[in-house]
């Protein structure tokens, strides 16, 4: 455009001259008219540096506003990394130490001829063993959930919830609760897996809580808001707290440590919310029960596949 800007003056000045000459048109006319193509052409290299300077500076924002998200990104990964080698510490620290008195125990126990109760000593550090194993396998699961080993797909989540509530019969047999799952629940675009790991971390939750008061009752639905699909679990357990409303999705937190677990399934719903470019909270007041929701965006258009 630069060249082009330059040199149509001196093609259009040639043309007036010519005209001139040819009596097309008067000296002054040809004057004005130079004067036209070289405001037109100079003009036309004016808005061409105008857009460049715009087009430089846009990208060097945009350059800057991405070196912000990653610092930012860079800040959170290290937050959540530091508070992951203090919570496996202390929490594979508790069996070590179960595991370390009990056979203290069991060494006396044999030693003063007491075989029953080695016996016992031996079957405390067996759980607390299964304890460890089990916290080892959820810190391998949660690990993984950041990669990305599927290609995104279209989910119908009314069909996985009603699986879950199938996989998990016997358990909700047992204590005789009420389920149910509400129509019209909508489809999403995203990893099935995830999502369905999800789902299932948030229905044995509300399995193990629901019942504070009376027959146990759960609910799983979905609606959307705004292109959001917000899929929801609700139980009429004990209820949460406000102040622990953040804190349940955090790595290894468990409220009541009466319960079995690892405290790795609600950060994990959590973690796959942020895959998905989505978040997960908890609705609940003491005694009312609780609502674990995940949203997540319904057509899932940044969603990357496999490498």
């Amino acid at each position: 455009l630069i060249p082009t800007s330059l040199i149509v003056p001196l093609i259009c000045g040639g043309l007036v001259q010519l005209g001139e000459e040819l009596g097309w048109f008067s000296e002054r006319v040809g004057e004005t008219l130079i004067t036209v193509f070289s405001a037109v052409s100079f003009s036309l290299l004016a808005w061409w540096l105008a857009r460049t300077v715009e087009s430089h500076l846009v990208e060097r924002i945009g350059f800057q506003k991405s070196l912000g998200r990653a610092g930012r990104e860079l800040d959170r990964r290290k937050r959540e990394l530091e508070q992951f080698a203090f919570t496996i510490s202390h929490d594979l620290k508790s069996p070590l130490v179960s595991i370390r008195g009990f056979l203290g125990l069991m060494q006396k126990d044999i030693q003063d001829g007491r075989i029953e109760d080695a016996v016992d000593s031996a079957n405390e550090v067996g759980d607390a063993a299964g304890h460890m194993n089990d916290i080892i396998d959820g810190i391998l699961v949660y690990s993984r959930l950041g990669r990305i080993d599927e290609d995104p797909t279209e989910i119908d989540v009314e069909e996985l919830m009603d699986a879950i509530v199938d996989l998990h019969r016997p358990q909700s047999d047992e204590v005789n609760a009420v389920i149910n799952v509400a129509p019209n629940v909508p489809s999403c675009f995203g990893y099935r897996a995830s999502i369905r790991r999800a789902l299932d971390n948030l229905y044995a939750n509300a399995l193990k809580y629901a019942g504070a008061e009376g027959r146990p009752k759960i609910e799983l639905g979905g609606f959307t808001v705004d292109g959001e699909c917000h899929y929801y679990v609700k139980d009429n357990g004990p209820g949460i707290a406000p102040e622990y409303h953040d804190k349940v999705f955090e790595l290894f937190h468990r409220l009541d440590t009466d319960k079995s677990g690892t405290g790795l399934g609600l950060a994990s719903v959590a973690k796959i919310a942020e895959v998905h470019q989505g978040r997960a909270w908890v609705e609940s007041t003491p005694g009312r029960g609780a609502t674990f929701v995940i949203a997540i965006p319904c057509d899932g258009t940044d969603l990357k596949g496999v490498d």
